[in-house]
């Protein structure tokens, strides 16, 4: 399929059962693609057997194929309606538009950051730790207004 919107072949890798998605031991599952960006040549050397083991490489996408219902005794049965699943890390996504290593980096955060900061604004140095806390802080307090 992705040679087929112009994807040169090299750059398609197989992953064996890493590209076939089940939620658990029985119902729906399929083979799945994954989408990875390349962040460049100074995360490391392309090419990797799987990207998903590389700091080079980030997956944004993941597209699923809903194809067969898992029964407990092994059997695959196909679905009646297959479908497709799709869901890209909106975090991923803007990491790769904003070029930054971690999703703290990214404008939405640092703007939160800033705010839990409080009075270290003024120019007092964070604890790693106390950084980290802020990190979870903000983390959930986005998450829990998204």
């Amino acid at each position: 399929m992705g040679t087929k919107v112009g994807v040169p072949p090299d750059r398609i890798q197989r992953l064996g059962e890493d590209n076939w998605w089940r939620m658990a031991d029985t119902g729906p599952n399929g083979p799945c693609s994954e989408i990875f960006w390349d962040k460049g040549e100074k995360y490391g050397p392309p090419g990797p057997e799987n990207p998903a083991s590389d700091e080079r490489y980030i997956e944004i996408w993941n597209l699923v194929f809903m194809q067969f219902d898992q029964q407990s005794d092994g059997e695959q049965i196909p679905l009646p309606r297959p479908s497709i699943d799709t869901g890209a890390g909106l975090e991923r996504v803007l990491s790769v538009m904003q070029n930054v290593d971690a999703v703290w980096e990214l404008d939405e955060f640092q703007t939160l950051l800033e705010a839990a900061k409080g009075d270290y604004r003024s120019g007092k140095r964070l604890r790693n730790s106390t950084l980290v806390s802020l990190q979870i802080l903000v983390d959930h307090a986005r998450s829990s207004s998204f």
